[in-house]
């Protein structure tokens, strides 16, 4: 598997989640946000939910981000990575990492220490594929091959 096609199915689980965020909004799948919320809160014992109107804001503002920022992370390695993997690199890395650092200190502050666990999973799609290191591009020639003290006539 590529590192592209890595970061494409990191980016579509991001989107999916985004997606899953809004629709809690609006479907039945609200219990899904309130066992998020409650198992970032461990231990998982039903007390935490998402279901104040402030919760469900941030709810609305964190499933619009997450949607966007997977359709960025998609074009980001469909349009650039795919081209030029260092400058996509440059571009998403920075990203991710910030958002880990930010999102994590601020669950733990909150004492939502077991999301920094669920984030890693998070951090690691994007970053892993990202900080793999390069093979080193192999030299087909016929002299590479063979030795450069082969005549090759």
């Amino acid at each position: 598997m590529t590192r592209t096609t890595l970061l494409k199915y990191a980016s579509a689980m991001i989107f999916g989640f985004g997606l899953l965020f809004f629709l809690s909004l609006i479907s039945p799948i609200a219990a899904l946000m309130d066992l998020f919320v409650d198992l970032a809160f461990l231990p998982y014992d039903g007390i935490q939910s998402a279901t104040s109107e402030s919760a469900q804001l941030l709810t609305a503002i964190a499933g619009g981000m997450l949607t966007g920022w997977g359709l960025m992370f998609w074009l980001v390695t469909t349009r650039i990575y795919a081209k030029d993997p260092e400058l996509g690199k440059s571009i998403m890395l920075p990203s991710i990492v910030v958002w880990f650092l930010l999102d994590s200190i601020g669950s733990v502050i909150v004492g939502a220490w077991f999301n920094v666990v669920m984030n890693a999973g998070f951090l690691l799609s994007i970053a892993g594929p990202l900080m793999w290191p390069t093979p080193a591009p192999r030299d087909y020639s016929a002299a590479t091959r063979f030795g450069s003290s082969m005549d090759l006539r």
